[in-house]
């Protein structure tokens, strides 16, 4: 679904999510494959596209990570190739391997989350893939598969 036409461009998604001291971010991806995030009483600020491929983005998801000084954004985006690239501002794109997951499959969703183990604090990313079937991912290892038995349902 495509929100907010502006410029030409469409709106494809919107996250929203709060910074250190209660400071408000909205994160849009418009339909030309642009990311955008704004702050109350700041102008709309592009994120630095370098390091992605110059193919079309199907989801964006936005986390906070703690720091030395508060939080530092981070975020994930899924390629319509399927491929994951993860982004840290100030820094370039990087491609996140897919190692374990299945050759050809294709991803329907992702979600990400912060594991906090009380000395650090790691994100996972978890996979629908247009199977059904799900996959986790945490950083240095490869991904696994999320057994569905026991999963509820008709």
């Amino acid at each position: 679904m495509m929100i907010s036409q502006t410029n030409g461009q469409e709106t494809k998604k919107v996250i929203s999510y709060s910074k250190t001291m209660g400071d408000s971010r909205i994160m849009v991806l418009r339909s030309d494959n642009t990311l955008w995030w704004y702050a109350p009483k700041k102008s709309w600020t592009a994120v630095n596209k370098t390091g992605l491929p110059n193919i079309g983005i199907k989801d964006i998801e936005v986390y906070q990570k703690p720091a030395m000084m508060g939080t530092e954004t981070r975020l994930i985006v899924l390629m319509d190739d399927n491929s994951i690239y993860w982004y840290a501002e100030g820094k370039d794109w990087e491609l996140i391997e897919s190692t374990g997951l299945p050759a050809g499959a294709k991803v329907k969703d992702i979600t990400v989350f912060l594991k906090s183990t009380g000395f650090s604090n790691d994100a996972r990313i978890v996979a629908l893939m247009e199977d059904g079937s799900l996959w986790w991912f945490a950083p240095k290892k490869d991904w696994e598969k999320v057994p569905l038995d026991g999963l509820g349902g008709k």
